[in-house]
């Protein structure tokens, strides 16, 4: 492994830590507090983020945008009680996507780095209608670059989010059913290079989120 390599490393694995045991602790909370009987249910799924601008530099004259990302997610839930129609979910999406760089004035685009996006949240859902359920909650999303350039010259960044949306469960056969998840979350970005650049305020950022998969019930 190469200094280069090490020091990258040194600097965004402590968050990645943090992240493991935000979840560490998560899923220990809710398998302690899940009521006897209720049934657990684990989904996998893959799909892709979009994401806002991170950075709009009217100075610059800059638009800094992730790239539309592929995505993996996992999910545990269960009911809140053994005939609850309402669930606690605990879900993490991991992507990887290129950030650009648009140069406002010439419109030419390049790219920046590319990132890792790893988000961890705890949702509760609730029947909306028939196979259609909603979900609201929040988290944290850990930005991981590949390597320090730019606004990521400081290394990883960790954000806290909200989320919602609308998840479609079709039955494929008993305990198995057909997963489509649509979510919208938003926080507030910044980095340690930004504030040292003298960027006090932080910029409002939107994902959107499509996934497929299958959730199995035990």
């Amino acid at each position: 492994m190469t200094d280069a390599c090490s020091r990258c490393c040194a600097r965004w694995w402590p968050d990645v830590v943090r992240g493991g045991a935000l979840l560490a602790v998560a899923s220990g909370l809710l398998l302690v507090a899940r009521p006897a009987g209720a049934q657990l249910a684990v989904s996998l799924t893959g799909g892709a983020f979009a994401s806002s601008a991170l950075i709009k530099d009217g100075v610059l004259n800059t638009t800094l945008q992730p790239a539309i990302a592929p995505s993996v997610g996992v999910g545990i839930a269960f009911p809140l009680s053994g005939r609850s129609a309402y669930r606690l979910r605990l879900q993490t999406d991991v992507s990887r996507g290129a950030v650009n760089v648009t140069d406002n004035s010439s419109n030419e685009t390049g790219t920046l780095t590319t990132v890792t996006m790893i988000d961890a949240t705890l949702m509760i859902e609730g029947a909306l209608r028939d196979e259609i359920r909603w979900e609201v909650g929040g988290g944290a999303l850990f930005y991981l670059p590949s390597e320090d350039v730019g606004v990521f010259q400081s290394g990883s960044a960790r954000c806290w989010l909200l989320a919602a949306g609308l998840t479609w469960h079709h039955p494929l056969s008993p305990g198995m059913s057909l997963l489509i998840a649509a979510r919208v979350d938003s926080h507030e970005f910044s980095t340690d290079e930004l504030r040292l650049r003298g960027y006090a305020r932080s910029q409002a950022v939107e994902r959107f989120g499509l996934h497929v998969g299958v959730e199995r019930s035990f």
